[in-house]
């Protein structure tokens, strides 16, 4: 079955909000109009992507014929014209959020077509939020008692417990909201809540009545294992996803490499044995916890940290995004567009002077043209969305 994708970063809100017209912040808005034609890199051959404003530049934009995207970006007419009678489509939005599905609704009610997948279900919240993330963390650990793994955070509703539970504890601490991702929404502090922090975690169960309170950890490696809740209920491993952030956890960018190396990275921090052990039990949590709810792609995001001791340990479960990751895209264009023994860098970027992104956008072309062998990329640089003057957000591979 054919996709209409939906580039919706910045869904977390929208479930917290549970409005069906959500209006997304202005930077939220100002990344899904930049990259709204990012899903055509990791749809289907034949899948369409719904993009709000004309995506003609896109096809001009590519340097090489050589390399074309897999999915073809349309506009709310054009797709009209395109859900013809007796196609059957599923909606396939980044994330799932009452608004998204909403207006995959809408349009659903404008074709000929039928677009499955449109409905809303309250189970989506619940397994969104960071509490299924710890509940799976749990579980890891019952299956996995030999190893010394983190504690499970503790989410609170109110300043008191949050103070008592630092109190009880040793810092620093990353305290963090339930429904958020990519290094949003978190507050990292020392032993005790400052006046700001008071003031942060406050707002914050405002919003949305419980934080979680867990132990900061020395990190030395971000990662992910990325999986595909299928139809049948069954959960299959798709791949490793090593990435990027910024100083509080705020997603930069992806490792571009085979499995196979990116594999050799992570086995200098855990055992290989550990690793299919972590690997098949996630299948089995997520196959108990989501699947009888929910059917697509989950990354389950970890990481390798620092112990006191100076010795490496692994965090297996840091949070659990139910969506498309850019992991996942990461994943998807090592194994369609990358040449063998090739490595590389998938970013997104953002600059706020308008005009910066451009200029840096043509010096990249520049500097390090595209180089495309036998259909896979070489080396060079590669936007996978327009850039024009007017552009902030980048996304891009640079391949070495």
């Amino acid at each position: 079955m054919r996709a209409i994708h939906l580039f919706n970063p910045g869904y977390e809100a929208a479930v917290l909000s549970g409005q069906v017209r959500y209006t997304p912040p202005v930077n939220v808005q100002l990344m899904r109009r930049n990259l709204a034609t990012l899903p055509m890199w990791y749809a289907e051959p034949g899948d369409l992507v719904w993009c709000e404003e004309n995506a003609t530049p896109m096809v001009a934009h590519l340097p090489s014929a050589a390399i074309q995207p897999f999915g073809r970006a349309m506009t709310t007419e054009a797709l009209m014209r395109q859900l013809t009678i007796g196609t059957v489509w599923q909606a396939q939005p980044w994330g799932l959020s009452p608004d998204s599905l909403y207006r995959m609704a809408q349009l659903a009610q404008q074709v000929a077509g039928e677009v499955k997948g449109t409905a809303w279900k309250t189970d989506y919240r619940r397994l969104t939020g960071r509490q299924t993330a710890a509940i799976c963390l749990s579980r890891l650990r019952r299956f996995l008692p030999a190893v010394e793994w983190p504690q499970v955070p503790t989410f609170c509703s109110s300043l008191a417990e949050v103070n008592d539970c630092m109190a009880m504890g040793k810092g620093p601490y990353v305290l963090k909201t339930p429904f958020s991702s990519s290094g949003r929404g978190l507050l990292w502090c020392a032993d005790r809540l400052g006046e700001k922090e008071t003031a942060w975690v406050q707002g914050a169960l405002r919003r949305q009545g419980e934080i979680s309170v867990e132990r900061g950890l020395d990190k030395v490696l971000d990662f992910a294992m990325e999986f595909l809740v299928e139809e049948t209920g069954e959960v299959r491993y798709e791949g490793l996803s090593l990435f990027e952030t910024a100083e509080r956890g705020a997603y930069t960018g992806n490792r571009l490499a085979s499995e196979k190396r990116l594999r050799q990275t992570l086995f200098t921090y855990v055992e290989e044995s550990l690793f299919e052990q972590v690997k098949q039990t996630l299948v089995r949590c997520l196959k108990e916890l989501y699947a009888p709810y929910y059917q697509g792609y989950i990354g389950v995001d970890m990481l390798i940290y620092r112990t006191e001791a100076g010795a490496y340990a692994w965090h297996p479960c840091v949070e659990i995004n139910m969506r498309r990751t850019m992991g996942l895209v990461a994943l998807k264009l090592t194994q369609r567009l990358l040449a063998d023994q090739v490595s590389g860098l998938f970013q997104i970027t953002y600059q706020k002077e308008e005009g910066e992104a451009y200029r840096l956008h043509q010096e990249a072309q520049e500097a390090h043209p595209l180089c495309v062998e036998a259909g896979r990329i070489v080396k060079g640089y590669l936007s996978l969305c327009p850039v024009n003057p007017k552009t902030h957000y980048r996304a891009y591979l640079l391949i070495s």
